[in-house]
C-alpha cells in the first residue's frame, strides 16, 4: 500500500492515491487492525457480546502457549452528536445499544460529555458530542496473530496449503467433501471457509 501510495503521488495521480488509501482504511486497517477485537462497538448487538468477550480469554491463552504479543489494549472512544439519529455501523441507536451492552455484561467505561471531551481530548473540534470510553478496548497484529495460529496448527500436525486457489468443493455422500484446487484434489470431513467481505458461497 505505501508503495502503490508513493508511486502515485510522485506520478501526480492523487485521485488514485486517495482511492489507495482509502481502500486500505476501510477494506483493511479497519476490518483486520479494528473489527476484530472492538468491544467498544458491542453496540452491534448483545448477541456478539459474549463471543468478543471470550475472544480476549483466546488471545490471552495463544499469548501464553506461544509468547506472542498478539493483542494491545489501548482504550477505546466512541463519539456521537447529542440527539443524533444517524447510524452507525449501519445500526440505529447503536450509541444506547453499546451503554446498554456494557452495563449488562460488566464491561468497565466510561460516559463522557461535551466539556469532558473537550477537556480530556482537546485534538478533536467537538461541540455537541457525548462520548463512550471503553477501558478495555484495543487491537489486534493481524499479521502476526495469523502467522502464529498457522505454526501451532503445524505444530499439533496441520499440514498448511499455501497460495493456492479452490476451484470447487462438494459433498463426497461419506460424510466428507472433496476439495479441487488448482494443484490437487483434497478429501476432508469438515471445511471451513474464511474469506473476505462480500464472498458468496
Amino acid at each position: 500500500t505505501a508503495r502503490d501510495v508513493t508511486q502515485a503521488l510522485e506520478a501526480y495521480r492523487f485521485n488514485d492515491a486517495a482511492s489507495t488509501l482509502y481502500r486500505f482504511i476501510w477494506n483493511q486497517f479497519w476490518d483486520w487492525y479494528l473489527d476484530l477485537l472492538k468491544p467498544a462497538f458491542i453496540g452491534e448487538g448483545e448477541a456478539y457480546t459474549p463471543m468478543v468477550l471470550r475472544s480476549y480469554e483466546l488471545w490471552r491463552e495463544l499469548e501464553r502457549e506461544t509468547g506472542k504479543a498478539l493483542l494491545a489494549i489501548t482504550g477505546g472512544l466512541i463519539l456521537e452528536t447529542q440527539q443524533s439519529a444517524s447510524t452507525m455501523h449501519e445500526k440505529r441507536n447503536f450509541f444506547a445499544q453499546t451503554i446498554a451492552c456494557a452495563k449488562k455484561f460488566g464491561i468497565p467505561h466510561e460516559l463522557l460529555e461535551t466539556k469532558d471531551l473537550q477537556k480530556r481530548y482537546p485534538q478533536f473540534a467537538v461541540t455537541n458530542e457525548r462520548g463512550y470510553f471503553e477501558y478495555g478496548a484495543g487491537y489486534l497484529r493481524p499479521e502476526l496473530c495469523v502467522a502464529t495460529q498457522l505454526a501451532l496448527a503445524r505444530h499439533f500436525g496441520a499440514t498448511i496449503q499455501m497460495n493456492e486457489k479452490v476451484i470447487a468443493a462438494d459433498p463426497d455422500g461419506r460424510s466428507g467433501i472433496t476439495i479441487e484446487s488448482e494443484r490437487a484434489i483434497y478429501a476432508a470431513k469438515r471445511m471451513g471457509v474464511a474469506a473476505e467481505p462480500g464472498f458468496e458461497l
